[in-house]
């Protein structure tokens, strides 16, 4: 029997494991969300039959955790709450006992590309909705702390941050 530690989906695993849920953290989920998306990301990738030990296998886990995160903030903009479901057959104890390695060379340039486009698109938000935006994901207030901070409704709180969410998400796909 083959020893596990040399399973090309045991060390993919190892490998991209902590660096999705960090890139998903980064990008303002939390740590549920950030440990689900990536489980979901890492079964597409492998249900999709791409080959775990070829070498462009982390860029395309990579691209497929983007896309999947740019799937997310659509669901959050429609209104849908939580991360989506998941068919994890990943044993969570052999996930718990993986370490934690640095973030590779191209998994630091994806995360700068998309960090410019975000903030970029953050920049060109009509300014109430920047505003609401930016105290809801990076001041953490609530809807209703934003909503009387900025003298608007609750239902008007809602309506900027899902513009913002449908703007970034455009961006990260390539709009303007």
């Amino acid at each position: 029997m083959a020893d596990k530690s040399e399973d090309p989906i045991v060390l993919l695993i190892a490998q991209t494991r902590p660096e999705l849920i960090a890139y998903f953290k980064r990008r303002g989920l939390t740590a549920f969300e950030s440990e689900d998306l990536t489980q979901e990301t890492l079964m597409r990738f492998l249900r999709a039959g791409y080959d775990p030990a070829a070498p462009d296998a982390g860029p395309k886990i990579f691209r497929n955790a983007r896309n999947h995160w740019i799937d997310f903030l659509r669901s959050a903009a429609r209104g849908h709450t939580g991360a989506p479901p998941t068919n994890s057959v990943i044993d969570n104890e052999l996930l718990d006992d993986l370490g934690d390695p640095a973030p590779s060379i191209d998994v630091q340039m994806i995360n700068r590309e998309d960090l410019d486009i975000v903030l970029a698109a953050i920049k060109k938000l009509p300014p109430k909705c920047r505003t609401a935006f930016e105290l809801s994901r990076f001041e953490e207030y609530s809807y209703a702390e934003i909503a009387k901070r900025m003298r608007i409704s609750k239902s008007a709180v809602e309506k900027h941050i899902s513009e913002a969410l449908k703007r970034i998400a455009h961006a990260l796909e390539g709009g303007n």
